[in-house]
């Protein structure tokens, strides 16, 4: 059996991924900040228990008899107004460099990261994104995350630890629990339960369900051809804001058609033009990649996540 270690477990994905990785037969140290908020399935002295994690944190006690360490743990998206470049480069590069040298130091085998499809860029224009298109990080959060990418390849070069890097885009599970940016977004507006005028947009968005990414990240452990590579997931095909919301809603929702020229005219009014791109732009995954080489292919779609969740 192999011992892995889960930073950021207490959260969305991480909670996610822990039974997952049980199911499938590892053994799981998950890091909390709580012991209250771990996991009954799993024995308490398994548990990693760390409240306050910073750059001297010291990894070695907890790495012992690990041989695969996912960190998860990480500062997400932030409203514009407190997108702070400091604390990204704190608490996604500077933290992670600790646990990087630890791991190093304790013989670790492999270092899964999961990264952020921001990394490739914020939306695509007709060509999907590939994992060899150069990176074009645009806000604090992606920078910080490209940057913590760069860490881990350069400090583990010429090293006896791997890398796996995953960029996923916004990760869903299709219920309210995992509705995330603009899934929120939609699902407020589904709640008003008023006619809404969404019903001709022609985007492709990539979402990639947490089933799925931690799918994935299960194929990777220990994988040698996942070893020291990068790779882009995501759902089989890409659904539009009109599809998204016929699915959210259980084809309950009721849509209409306007312009797109009306809604750039009504955000910028409100000084809100970027809701723009949230509701209209593309951002399309191209994982042909990560299927060819890790010979592994998405077992869900969108469309069954979300009739699964509607029943």
């Amino acid at each position: 059996m192999v011992n892995v270690l889960v930073t950021g477990a207490s959260g969305y994905i991480g909670r996610h991924l822990c039974q997952t990785l049980l199911k499938a037969g590892f053994v799981v140290f998950p890091v909390v900040r709580d012991i209250n908020k771990g996991f009954a399935s799993i024995p308490k002295e398994q548990h990693v228990v760390i409240s306050n994690c910073h750059a001297q944190t010291d990894w070695s006690p907890f790495l012992k008899d690990i041989e695969v360490v996912i960190h998860l743990m990480a500062r997400a998206h932030k409203p514009a107004k407190t997108d702070d470049e400091h604390q990204f480069n704190f608490q996604n590069v500077d933290l992670f460099e600790s646990l990087i040298n630890h791991s190093m130091a304790c013989g670790i085998k492999q270092i899964l990261f999961l990264s952020s499809i921001g990394v490739n860029g914020e939306k695509t224009s007709g060509k999907p994104f590939t994992v060899v298109d150069s990176p074009s990080p645009k806000s604090n959060y992606a920078k910080s995350k490209w940057a913590a990418e760069q860490l881990l390849e350069r400090r583990l070069k010429n090293s006896d630890t791997t890398f796996t890097t995953i960029r996923p885009p916004l990760v869903y599970h299709g219920d309210k629990s995992g509705y995330k940016g603009n899934l929120r977004l939609l699902e407020k507006l589904i709640a008003t339960k008023l006619p809404l005028p969404l019903g001709n947009i022609q985007n492709r968005r990539s979402l990639v369900s947490v089933q799925n990414l931690t799918s994935l990240i299960d194929h990777c452990i220990q994988n040698p051809k996942a070893y020291n590579q990068t790779f882009l997931v995501s759902d089989p095909e890409p659904v539009s804001t009109s599809q998204l919301l016929r699915l959210m809603s259980g084809g309950e929702v009721r849509l209409f058609s306007l312009p797109k020229w009306f809604f750039k005219l009504g955000f910028r009014l409100i000084g809100k033009p970027f809701m723009v791109d949230k509701l209209f732009a593309s951002l399309e995954v191209d994982s042909l990649e990560t299927q060819n080489r890790l010979n592994w292919q998405a077992p869900f779609t969108v469309e069954t996540i979300f009739k699964d969740k509607n029943g």
